[in-house]
């Protein structure tokens, strides 16, 4: 493992021998490679030759290459984001070994460069395909509220029900949805589409590794919410 920067300390230095002893092998780049959405798979495809070259395995000893070569980011960035995406590092430990190593937290800026849809609940901002809506969301509280448990939803897979949003009437999920089409001026009209009512449920027709969803704690760090439960976030 190299890297240029300043010495790391002992234990952070440690931890990352370690992770990249557990992450740089065949299994878990197969692993890394079967958690990927198409479009990454894809990106990765493209660069077989270069990446992995005529090893017997073909992700042999490339778990960490990948994620550079995905990502942009550093090889010290990609074996915490890679050890914690393989389960191998806790969020308390991802958190500790990014600002110990010096490494910069993305943000919902960053991420919109790479998904579709990013959500910033401490701005309240929306990032839709690379673009931010402008729409001042501090003033449409109630619609904002139901945008973020609908995409939250959907990042598990899921959609809402009128049971998600305390006592109202069953049709409270599909009024909001068409309030935000009549009510919203810039809010994507090809967003707006992909809310849809599907018996009972109203659903974000939009695949959950394309959504990014990020939130603050009580303590002010950035939190992410991966399938629906919040995780201390790159």
């Amino acid at each position: 493992m190299t890297d240029d920067r300043p010495e790391l300390p002992p234990t952070v230095k440690k931890k990352l021998e370690e992770t990249f002893l557990r992450i740089q092998n065949g299994a878990a780049a197969e692993r890394l490679y079967e958690m990927m959405d198409k479009s990454e798979k894809a990106f990765i495809d493209e660069r077989e030759e270069e990446l992995f070259g005529e090893a017997a395995h073909p992700l042999f000893g490339k778990t960490i290459g990948m994620w550079m070569q995905l990502r942009g980011v550093s090889q010290i960035r990609a074996i915490i984001e890679v050890g914690y995406r393989l389960n191998f590092i806790t969020d308390a430990e991802r958190e500790w070994l990014l600002r110990e190593s010096s490494e910069t937290f993305e943000d919902a800026f960053a991420a919109a460069k790479t998904q579709d849809l990013v959500l910033d609940e401490k701005d309240r901002t929306i990032y839709w395909k690379g673009q931010q809506v402008d729409v001042n969301w501090f003033s449409r509280a109630k619609l904002w509220n139901f945008l973020w448990l609908v995409v939250e939803h959907a990042k598990s897979g899921d959609g809402v029900d009128a049971c998600d949003f305390g006592e109202v009437g069953r049709n409270y999920a599909a009024k909001m949805a068409s309030r935000l089409r009549r009510e919203v001026p810039g809010f994507p009209p090809d967003l707006a589409a992909c809310i849809v009512s599907e018996s009972r449920k109203t659903r974000l027709s939009i695949a959950p590794e394309r959504i990014r969803l990020f939130q603050t704690s009580s303590t002010d760090s950035l939190k992410e919410v991966l399938g629906g439960t919040p995780k201390t976030s790159a």
